[in-house]
Protein backbone atom coordinates (compact mmCIF):
# COMPACT_ATOMS: atom_id res chain seq x y z
CA UNK A 1 0.00 0.00 0.00
CA UNK A 2 1.53 3.31 -1.03
CA UNK A 3 0.88 6.40 1.03
CA UNK A 4 1.76 8.68 -1.89
CA UNK A 5 -1.75 8.44 -3.36
CA UNK A 6 -3.42 9.55 -0.13
CA UNK A 7 -4.09 13.20 0.54
CA UNK A 8 -3.69 14.75 3.98
CA UNK A 9 -7.45 15.17 4.04
CA UNK A 10 -8.13 11.47 3.42
CA UNK A 11 -5.62 10.51 6.13
CA UNK A 12 -7.39 12.70 8.66
CA UNK A 13 -10.75 11.19 7.79
CA UNK A 14 -9.77 7.67 8.69
CA UNK A 15 -12.25 6.86 11.41
CA UNK A 16 -12.15 3.13 11.93
CA UNK A 17 -9.52 0.51 11.56
CA UNK A 18 -10.77 -2.99 11.18
CA UNK A 19 -8.62 -6.06 10.90
CA UNK A 20 -10.42 -8.90 9.25
CA UNK A 21 -9.66 -12.20 10.82
CA UNK A 22 -10.45 -15.34 8.90
CA UNK A 23 -11.63 -18.04 11.26
CA UNK A 24 -12.92 -21.53 10.88
CA UNK A 25 -15.63 -22.75 13.20
CA UNK A 26 -13.81 -25.99 13.91
CA UNK A 27 -10.60 -26.32 15.93
CA UNK A 28 -7.53 -27.42 14.00
CA UNK A 29 -4.15 -28.45 15.36
CA UNK A 30 -1.25 -26.06 14.71
CA UNK A 31 0.28 -26.27 11.24
CA UNK A 32 -2.50 -28.52 9.90
CA UNK A 33 -4.94 -27.55 7.19
CA UNK A 34 -8.61 -28.15 7.95
CA UNK A 35 -10.14 -31.09 6.13
CA UNK A 36 -12.70 -29.99 3.56
CA UNK A 37 -16.18 -30.33 5.01
CA UNK A 38 -19.42 -29.48 3.32
CA UNK A 39 -21.17 -28.31 6.48
CA UNK A 40 -18.32 -26.27 7.98
CA UNK A 41 -18.96 -22.61 7.27
CA UNK A 42 -16.02 -20.23 7.18
CA UNK A 43 -16.56 -16.70 8.40
CA UNK A 44 -14.85 -13.33 8.71
CA UNK A 45 -14.85 -11.64 12.07
CA UNK A 46 -14.20 -7.90 12.44
CA UNK A 47 -11.91 -6.76 15.20
CA UNK A 48 -11.45 -3.09 16.02
CA UNK A 49 -7.97 -1.72 16.63
CA UNK A 50 -7.09 1.58 18.20
CA UNK A 51 -6.32 4.32 17.45
CA UNK A 52 -8.56 5.20 14.54
CA UNK A 53 -5.85 7.25 12.79
CA UNK A 54 -3.84 4.16 11.85
CA UNK A 55 -3.63 1.46 9.23
CA UNK A 56 -2.61 -2.20 9.27
CA UNK A 57 -0.26 -3.43 6.57
CA UNK A 58 0.88 -6.92 7.68
CA UNK A 59 0.02 -9.77 10.06
CA UNK A 60 2.01 -12.61 11.60
CA UNK A 61 1.26 -15.39 14.08
CA UNK A 62 3.74 -15.46 16.99
CA UNK A 63 2.26 -18.67 18.47
CA UNK A 64 -1.11 -20.46 18.73
CA UNK A 65 -2.58 -17.68 20.89
CA UNK A 66 -0.80 -14.52 19.74
CA UNK A 67 -1.18 -12.50 16.54
CA UNK A 68 0.82 -9.41 15.60
CA UNK A 69 -0.22 -6.75 13.09
CA UNK A 70 2.13 -4.04 11.89
CA UNK A 71 1.49 -0.75 10.21
CA UNK A 72 1.51 2.94 10.96
CA UNK A 73 -0.33 5.69 12.73
CA UNK A 74 -0.85 9.11 11.10
CA UNK A 75 0.31 11.89 13.40
CA UNK A 76 0.00 15.65 12.97
CA UNK A 77 3.08 17.67 13.66
CA UNK A 78 3.18 21.41 13.05
CA UNK A 79 0.49 21.40 10.38
CA UNK A 80 1.89 18.41 8.48
CA UNK A 81 1.38 14.69 8.74
CA UNK A 82 3.97 12.09 9.60
CA UNK A 83 4.02 8.32 10.04
CA UNK A 84 4.59 6.58 13.36
CA UNK A 85 5.34 2.85 12.95
CA UNK A 86 3.30 0.59 15.22
CA UNK A 87 2.93 -3.06 16.14
CA UNK A 88 -0.20 -4.41 17.85
CA UNK A 89 -0.60 -7.73 19.61
CA UNK A 90 -3.68 -9.84 20.27
CA UNK A 91 -3.13 -12.59 22.82
CA UNK A 92 -6.07 -14.94 23.39
CA UNK A 93 -4.63 -15.91 26.80
CA UNK A 94 -4.76 -12.24 27.88
CA UNK A 95 -8.39 -11.66 26.97
CA UNK A 96 -8.14 -11.41 23.20
CA UNK A 97 -7.91 -7.59 23.07
CA UNK A 98 -5.54 -5.70 20.79
CA UNK A 99 -2.78 -3.75 22.52
CA UNK A 100 0.16 -1.79 21.19
CA UNK A 101 3.64 -3.27 21.64
CA UNK A 102 5.45 -0.09 22.74
CA UNK A 103 8.97 -1.53 22.70
CA UNK A 104 8.64 -2.27 18.98
CA UNK A 105 8.23 1.40 18.08
CA UNK A 106 10.98 3.59 16.69
CA UNK A 107 11.27 7.36 16.68
CA UNK A 108 11.62 7.66 12.89
CA UNK A 109 8.99 9.04 10.51
CA UNK A 110 8.36 5.70 8.81
CA UNK A 111 5.98 2.76 8.75
CA UNK A 112 6.28 -0.97 9.38
CA UNK A 113 5.56 -2.64 6.04
CA UNK A 114 5.89 -6.28 7.05
CA UNK A 115 6.35 -8.50 10.08
CA UNK A 116 7.42 -12.13 9.94
CA UNK A 117 7.89 -14.67 12.74
CA UNK A 118 9.75 -17.98 12.63
CA UNK A 119 9.35 -18.73 16.36
CA UNK A 120 8.28 -16.95 19.55
CA UNK A 121 11.96 -16.00 19.90
CA UNK A 122 12.59 -14.74 16.39
CA UNK A 123 10.74 -12.04 14.48
CA UNK A 124 11.65 -9.42 11.91
CA UNK A 125 9.90 -6.14 11.09
CA UNK A 126 10.86 -4.08 8.05
CA UNK A 127 9.95 -0.54 7.07
CA UNK A 128 11.06 2.39 4.96
CA UNK A 129 14.08 4.68 4.89
CA UNK A 130 13.14 7.87 6.74
CA UNK A 131 14.79 11.14 5.74
CA UNK A 132 16.51 11.32 9.15
CA UNK A 133 18.15 7.89 8.84
CA UNK A 134 21.07 6.50 6.87
CA UNK A 135 19.23 3.30 5.97
CA UNK A 136 16.01 1.30 5.92
CA UNK A 137 14.51 0.67 9.35
CA UNK A 138 14.44 -2.97 10.46
CA UNK A 139 13.63 -4.39 13.91
CA UNK A 140 14.42 -7.85 15.31
CA UNK A 141 12.71 -9.63 18.22
CA UNK A 142 14.76 -12.20 20.16
CA UNK A 143 11.97 -13.25 22.53
CA UNK A 144 12.86 -10.58 25.11
CA UNK A 145 13.92 -7.35 23.41
CA UNK A 146 13.69 -5.46 20.13
CA UNK A 147 16.82 -4.21 18.39
CA UNK A 148 17.04 -1.79 15.48
CA UNK A 149 19.33 -2.14 12.49
CA UNK A 150 19.40 0.24 9.56
CA UNK A 151 19.86 -1.63 6.27
CA UNK A 152 22.29 0.33 4.09
CA UNK A 153 21.19 2.04 0.88
CA UNK A 154 23.40 3.35 -1.94
CA UNK A 155 24.56 6.97 -1.65
CA UNK A 156 22.19 9.39 -3.34
CA UNK A 157 19.14 7.18 -2.80
CA UNK A 158 16.04 9.37 -2.51
CA UNK A 159 13.54 6.79 -1.31
CA UNK A 160 13.84 3.16 -0.24
CA UNK A 161 12.02 0.54 1.78
CA UNK A 162 11.45 -3.14 2.32
CA UNK A 163 7.96 -4.43 1.59
CA UNK A 164 8.46 -8.05 2.56
CA UNK A 165 10.39 -9.86 5.31
CA UNK A 166 11.27 -13.48 6.05
CA UNK A 167 12.65 -14.30 9.52
CA UNK A 168 14.61 -17.49 8.94
CA UNK A 169 16.62 -17.88 12.15
CA UNK A 170 18.08 -15.69 14.91
CA UNK A 171 21.04 -14.95 12.63
CA UNK A 172 19.37 -14.92 9.19
CA UNK A 173 16.55 -13.01 7.57
CA UNK A 174 15.57 -11.82 4.14
CA UNK A 175 13.88 -8.63 3.03
CA UNK A 176 12.75 -7.38 -0.37
CA UNK A 177 11.49 -4.06 -1.55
Amino acid sequence: MSHSGMTNSSRRHLSLLVAAVFTATTAVPAFAAPAPRQNTPLAWRASQLFPADATVISTARLNDQTTWVSGMRFASQGGSSRFEPVLWERDEQKGGRWSEVPAASVSYDTRFNDVDVSSPRNALIVGDRPEAADGIVTRRWDGRTWTTALAPVPKGTVSAGFLSAEALSPTQGWAAG
